[in-house]
């Protein structure tokens, strides 16, 4: 199951790539921008996880939108780096590249 997610988020990654590449072209930097996109989406279905673990199941996350905007932020760069080291670092896009086209 796992190993299914994580393909499927390479995926998603994959046509993030594509999509810039054709839209705005190499000069662009479609790396960077699809690492931007996938990280901000990844932080807002995080975010939406723990609304609803707090709101629908009563499950107290840490006080975590109390403890204001610094953790917030933090989650957020945290999040980028997960996915700069999964999809950018040591030139891992052509791997994933070569494994979608």
């Amino acid at each position: 199951m796992g190993m299914k997610i994580y393909k499927l988020f390479r995926y998603y990654y994959f046509r993030l790539y594509r999509w810039n590449l054709k839209a705005f072209g190499a000069d662009e930097l479609p790396v960077l921008n699809a690492l931007l996109i996938l990280s901000f989406f990844s932080y807002v279905h995080f975010l939406i996880l723990i609304l609803a673990l707090q709101k629908f199941v009563k499950i107290p996350v840490f006080g975590f939108f109390e403890t204001g905007k610094p953790f917030l932020i933090l989650t957020l760069f945290i999040i980028l780096g997960i996915n700069y080291f999964l999809f950018v670092f040591q030139d891992k896009t052509k791997k994933v590249m070569v494994e979608f086209v």
